[in-house]
């Protein structure tokens, strides 16, 4: 696994969408989710959580479903940072971890799920590995990204965005210039001001053109903080626009990761018939909607 998720992980987020006000799966996804974990509120459960993180499924089943009474291991390729409240007794984490190579004797697990998750796996042999380690009888649950989601579409805006704003002699560059042009000769110098009107002409282009995607990268905010104030010192200036060049190599790379892996109808039929093959049973699939809007696509199956 790329540090980009371990780095993400560390700043604490419990889901991957620290955008959110809560942090933490709601709605649709936390319905389904209580719904399915219900029948298996039972002691000596063992359930596993592919592509845990900080373990926001594993919080939603314990602490807003009260579902006590499992074991909850959590398994992730990233290096975690799990909140204090989740160190209880019947809860575990292996980081650095993948689920092609699960660290369980062979059919010990009873329930595997995974929110988010699954489809960052090689899954053709994530399958393969827990159709060793789940029991004969046991259940698989994965709600996974779709291409036409409500989460991933505005995310390829957002990362279109990140581009615009980072190109050579983009909106950035300039406005690292217009920095330096304002350390070196003054804000009201002529340097100083060709660079500001080029940076106002280059955001209000991109506004028009994908508003959404901007104020996603957070460009407009940087510029707010960083420029709204002369009391703000040129080393404060240029440490803030190394940090936000930093967040957007590592936003990129994730929302990489996001777009590669989000499925589509014929990649859900070609999951359907490998877990098939591997002997899972009762193989369905289904959308997850919020109204009109897709939130995800979950599969279910047992294993013979």
């Amino acid at each position: 696994m790329s540090d980009y998720w371990s780095d993400y992980w560390k700043a604490g987020h419990l889901s991957s969408f620290a955008q959110s006000n809560q942090d933490n799966y709601s709605g649709e996804i936390a319905s389904f989710w209580q719904e399915f974990l219900r029948n298996h509120n039972l002691p000596h459960c063992n359930i596993v959580d592919i592509g845990s993180g900080n373990g926001a499924l594993i919080d939603l089943a314990l602490n807003n479903f009260k579902y006590s009474q499992p074991n909850y291991i959590g398994v992730d390729t990233a290096k975690l940072s799990i909140p204090k409240h989740l160190s209880q007794e019947n809860v575990r984490f292996h980081q650095n971890t993948r689920a092609e190579s699960l660290p369980f004797d062979s059919s010990t697990i009873d329930v595997a799920i995974s929110q988010f998750g699954f489809e960052y796996t090689n899954m053709d042999k994530a399958l393969k590995e827990l159709s060793r380690s789940v029991k004969s009888g046991g259940e698989v649950c994965f709600v996974m990204h779709h291409k036409d989601s409500v989460i991933v579409k505005p995310n390829a805006l957002i990362r279109k965005a990140v581009d615009e704003v980072m190109i050579k002699n983009g909106p950035f560059d300039v406005m690292s210039m217009f920095v330096n042009a304002i350390h070196k000769f003054g804000k009201n110098n002529p340097t100083a001001e060709k660079y500001r009107h080029s940076l106002n002409s280059q955001i209000q282009q991109l506004s028009r053109a994908n508003k959404f995607g901007l104020y996603g990268t957070g460009f407009p905010d940087l510029l707010k903080d960083t420029m709204s104030s002369s009391s703000i010192d040129f080393k404060s200036r240029k440490s803030k626009l190394k940090s936000f060049r930093s967040e957007m190599k590592t936003l990129a790379q994730r929302l990489d990761n996001l777009l590669s892996v989000a499925l589509d109808n014929d990649r859900m039929d070609s999951l359907s018939v490998s877990m098939s093959e591997l002997g899972f049973t009762n193989v369905t699939h289904s959308r997850l909607h919020h109204g009109d809007e897709l939130l995800g696509v979950s599969i279910k199956a047992n294993l013979a």
